[in-house]
């Protein structure tokens, strides 16, 4: 079975949550377990300090019924489309943001954290929370050249997607660029195929393994980059300047700054890795906007290894589980690590599986060996 995805950093074979969903659908069915559409949790069960015994559920217009049940476990995602929720357990995050973008949109409104806390149960102890905010979702960053709303270079441009989102927050004025020449993309090209990497991205979404950058597919985004106005064109860098809103002396001065560590092989001035640093020297010249987009909030509600959700003294609500984005307790204040393959979907299959067990009557740690590491 092959599906072709065209995604924004490339083009190819590549396998995702659009294959893996429908399985998951079948997979239930074949269990005899029942998916219920258009059913909204509206407020968990329980009698006093007893355990949880279900959901009262609204499935239309003032039309609830109530679902009684073993225990209940709670797998609804974030709650970054909760602004409020949002502003108080990561101001900072809400600031360095430009956009949202979750799919489908403005579902994670943090609702079963809410009916979790009304229930008794209580958020994680640590904040701010942990988020996961990219800032290519304007134009790719890489490890190109980055000019703040004045034209002039603001940082080291080889570093991970959150430390750029948070660099631009902090300067004056929030916008900000990525700049390249005519020779940019196949200098990241040649970067990522000998393995250098170079800013946010070590390949292309949908790059295998392995497998090379692929060209063709970065200049058919830049064309759509160009076509939406993400990414600017000019023949001159004045004109460029002019196009982004920037000063032109400022960014001739910056550009010339940037071509002149290059020729030195050495960063001066932010201590950026020559070996993923390129000239912008030939035109066309090309300015990409670069816009801090919000994907998840792991910040959720207090937990234990048993997936368990805890009340404000720590101790376990029976028959209340959670996993996933939902949970909390799982990333430091305010960092979620960008290279460590696998820790959001791993995360939901790993503890997702562990509240399964769990709830169902089972014993987790019984059930799943422990690897011998």
């Amino acid at each position: 079975m092959n599906f072709t995805f065209y995604q924004g950093s490339g083009v190819g074979d590549v396998y995702g949550n659009a294959v893996l969903v429908p399985a998951l659908y079948e997979t239930i069915a074949d269990m005899g377990g029942e998916i219920r559409w258009e059913t909204k949790s509206e407020q968990l069960v329980r009698d006093g300090d007893g355990p949880v015994t279900g959901a009262v559920v609204s499935t239309g217009k003032d039309e609830y019924t109530q679902i009684n049940a073993k225990s209940v476990i709670i797998a609804s995602g974030d709650y970054a489309a909760d602004n409020e929720m949002f502003q108080y357990y990561s101001p900072m995050t809400a600031y360095a943001m430009d956009g949202r973008f979750y799919n489908p949109p403005d579902c994670d409104t943090g609702d079963m954290h809410k009916q979790a806390i009304w229930a008794g149960g209580a958020m994680q102890k640590s904040e701010p929370h942990a988020a996961v905010m990219h800032l290519d979702f304007g134009a790719a960053s890489y490890g190109f050249l980055h000019v703040n709303w004045e034209g002039k270079r603001f940082k080291n441009e080889d570093v991970n997607t959150q430390s750029k989102s948070v660099t631009k927050a902090l300067q004056t004025k929030k916008d900000a660029w990525t700049i390249y020449d005519s020779h940019g993309l196949e200098q990241v090209k040649a970067q990522m195929d000998a393995g250098l990497g170079g800013g946010l991205q070590w390949g292309q979404l949908t790059q295998p393994v392995g497998g090379e950058y692929n060209l063709e597919a970065q200049k058919k985004v830049l064309e759509g980059e160009l076509e939406s106005g993400q990414t600017v064109e000019a023949n001159t860098l004045e004109e460029l300047a002019e196009k982004m809103g920037v000063p032109p002396e400022n960014l001739v001065a910056t550009v010339d700054r940037y071509n002149e560590l290059c020729d030195l092989g050495r960063d001066l001035d932010f201590g950026k890795r020559p070996e993923v640093m390129g000239k912008v020297v030939d035109p066309p010249f090309y300015a990409g906007k670069l816009v801090a987009s919000m994907l998840t909030m792991c910040g959720g509600l207090r937990t234990n290894l048993d997936a368990q959700v805890l009340d404000a003294e720590d101790q376990p609500i029976e028959g209340l589980y959670v996993c996933g984005s939902a949970a909390g307790e799982f990333f430091g204040a305010g960092d979620y690590p960008t290279y460590v393959p696998g820790i959001g979907h791993g995360r939901c299959v790993t503890f997702g599986r562990i509240a399964g067990i769990n709830a169902a009557g089972g014993n987790a740690d019984e059930e799943i060996p422990s690897l011998d590491l």
